[in-house]
């Protein structure tokens, strides 16, 4: 069982209207002592983040204003990386005794006897069908490469989709931590967590993998069970889930040992009086010959025309072997198209 909860909800057309006020399809997922300074760093030529070079300490002496923010992380920015179709963009890194309360209202620093880490966020939701919420359990700091920090103010709350919004997470840090190395880890196992390193290189991710394959076969349709004919014109395969409505144990991001496929296919039905439609009964994948149903696929009719639509399926990511099935068993013999996956990397 996993331990925190992501929400996400079909998006509604909308004029300005706010998250809250959208309805629509929840799929939860449960996934379960000095403060550095500036560094030095930046990309190159090709755009790839470069190493920034070792940090120093802040001088928090009487000359200096410990409430003021130092930056933790001056070069090198933006750097981003993505979870659950959300791209996520690290603009500001800073570590102060101020209250998050008065960082985040951007006036005059309000001291605090506490220290905090200050990282300023864009969250930039990519699906153009579904609104999505983060909690705060998400995100952890994660400062020795097993121990994370929890969020102590601030938060990404909701992005519509196709939005982005701006936003910070404040983490409480101990006066002799070292934030050098420190990570941004979004997730927690068992789903894939993203990682986003306040230095150094980010690390690349495999995902999303396009696969070029096409096949054509011929299997019953679901209503009369007379022949349809199913072109595969495409194959994504991905740790985040690229349709709308999809697999609702799982949520939106995949966990480690699994991965979404999402294949694009046609379908055209017969050209007589009635025609015949395709549905949940007419897509099945089989993952090591066990079948599998896709998930809330809307019935759809066919008279003639040719029918786009997308089929998704969770599967393991060490899978041997994959044949996707088309066409209503009940109804006759459907056809079959072998499915080749590539070598997956593991984020």
């Amino acid at each position: 069982m996993r331990r925190w909860n992501i929400e996400i909800r079909r998006a509604l057309p909308r004029a300005g209207a706010p998250f809250g006020a959208v309805a629509g399809l929840c799929l939860v997922a449960a996934c379960s002592a000095a403060p550095a300074a500036p560094a030095s760093g930046g990309t190159s030529a090709s755009g790839a983040a470069t190493p920034p070079a070792a940090t120093a300490a802040v001088d928090y002496s009487a000359s200096a204003d410990p409430s003021r923010p130092a930056d933790i992380l001056s070069e090198g920015l933006p750097r981003s990386t993505r979870f659950a179709n959300v791209e996520f963009s690290l603009t500001g890194a800073r570590i102060a005794r101020q209250t998050p309360a008065s960082y985040a209202a951007g006036g005059a620093p309000e001291p605090s006897d506490r220290q905090y880490a200050f990282l300023d966020l864009t969250a930039s939701n990519r699906s153009v069908a579904v609104d999505i919420r983060l909690p705060d359990e998400v995100f952890q700091l994660v400062t020795d490469g097993a121990t994370g920090l929890e969020v102590a103010a601030g938060g990404v709350d909701s992005v519509a989709a196709g939005m982005a919004t701006d936003s910070y997470l404040a983490f409480e840090v101990p006066d002799a931590l070292d934030l050098a190395a420190a990570v941004l880890q979004i997730g927690r196992r068992p789903d894939t967590p993203a990682l986003l390193p306040l230095s150094g290189t980010v690390p690349a991710s495999g995902y999303p993998i396009e696969v070029d394959i096409r096949a054509s076969v011929v299997g019953p349709g679901e209503l009369w069970g007379d022949p349809v004919t199913f072109d595969l014109v495409g194959l994504v395969v991905s740790k985040d889930l690229t349709v709308e409505r999809c697999c609702p144990d799982t949520g939106p991001r995949a966990d480690e040992d699994e991965v979404f496929v999402t294949f694009s296919l046609q379908a055209t039905g017969p050209d007589n009086r009635y025609g015949d439609a395709i549905g949940r009964d007419t897509v099945r994948l089989l993952v090591d010959g066990v079948p599998r149903a896709a998930w809330d696929l809307p019935r759809k009719s066919s008279k003639g025309e040719t029918i786009d639509f997308t089929a998704s399926f969770v599967v393991p990511a060490d899978v041997l072997t994959l044949e996707l099935e088309l066409g209503d068993s009940s109804a006759g013999t459907p056809g079959r198209i072998p499915i080749a996956l590539p070598a997956l990397p593991f984020n």
